[in-house]
């Protein structure tokens, strides 16, 4: 007449990721008739699913904020009246990264500063992380914190300056922004003069 007892839930990852999580735990009985399997969903909405056995284990992939339940059934077909649950998080849509400018827009000897009229969104419900950065095509990434998109660019001649966003499950945008500077810090050089004739003259 013993309830089987459902222990606590656990969702790996834990935090925001942008794949599905495992939701594992287990199913003990003490009434004698042994653990037949247990009962589970992945989200308030959906109807439970059975499952054979006492070892919990299930993917879930239902994206935003959700709340996982299981709970177990002996041989005897009694149930846990108190199903253990789990919150876990799904994002598996990208940030959006805004245009970017450079100013100065034209050429100049100075730095140049990189920067977005608008902060960078997210959709998929974990937030913005940061962006990253790079000056030149073809150079290594670094990594910003934050929503608004701001960096400094020494490179000389004409260079691309490229960024995009990346979410806190690290989702990528995979389209970066990207705007042509031009800088130049070298002087130009005069010359000797002539002057014709060269000789006296009147």
């Amino acid at each position: 007449t013993a309830a089987p007892e459902t222990s606590d839930l656990t969702a790996a990852p834990s935090g925001w990721t942008g794949s599905n999580v495992t939701i594992t735990g287990s199913v003990t009985d003490t009434g004698g008739s042994g653990v037949k399997g247990y009962y589970y969903k992945c989200a308030a909405a959906d109807g439970f699913t059975f499952s054979a056995g006492p070892s919990i284990s299930f993917p879930c992939s239902s994206t935003g904020g959700q709340t996982a339940s299981a709970y177990g059934i002996d041989n005897a077909n009694i149930t846990d009246g108190t199903p253990s649950s789990v919150s876990y998080y799904v994002d598996k849509t990208a940030p959006t990264t805004p245009a970017i400018n450079a100013s100065p827009s034209g050429w100049t000897s100075g730095n140049v500063t990189i920067s977005a009229g608008s902060a960078i969104t997210d959709a998929g419900g974990s937030g913005v992380s940061g962006y990253y950065y790079r000056c030149a095509a073809g150079t290594a990434w670094n990594l910003s914190a934050g929503a608004s998109i701001s960096f400094t660019c020494t490179g000389t001649g004409g260079q691309t300056a490229e960024s995009y966003a990346v979410d806190g499950a690290g989702n990528p945008d995979t389209t970066p922004s990207s705007v042509v500077y031009s800088r130049d810090t070298a002087a130009p050089e005069t010359s000797d003069l002539t002057a014709a004739p060269s000789g006296w003259t009147g």
